[in-house]
């Protein structure tokens, strides 16, 4: 598990590689997270659903964080989420290995 961690922040949410340091606030709580965009798979996974279900993923992000960097908490789907003062809502969220997979909407008051 600790091989795993550290890769983790080594390579896959390295600031030098793909990684970006953000202000995360999720529950009232701040968070300086390490953390991957990921843009393009949001998008594949929106050409894929079917046309009523695409509707429902546009302009959406997946977003990769270190469990650790969250300090334990685990965001929830429906919930949101704040990154760079731009507020999401969590339309799924999952944890494998220690790294969070958030799919996030832009939140549209």
């Amino acid at each position: 598990k600790e091989m795993v961690a550290a890769d983790i922040k080594t390579t896959f949410v390295n600031v030098n590689e793909f990684g970006t340091e953000n202000i995360v606030i999720y529950d009232n709580e701040k968070y300086v997270v390490t953390m991957v965009f990921d843009k393009a798979l949001a998008e594949e996974r929106s050409r894929k659903a079917a046309d009523h279900e695409a509707k429902l993923y546009q302009n959406t992000v997946c977003v990769f964080i270190p469990l650790a960097d969250m300090k334990g908490v685990m965001p929830e789907k429906n919930h949101f989420i704040t990154i760079d003062n731009i507020e999401y809502e969590i339309l799924v969220s999952s944890e494998r290995l220690g790294l969070i997979a958030l799919e996030l909407k832009e939140y549209d008051e």
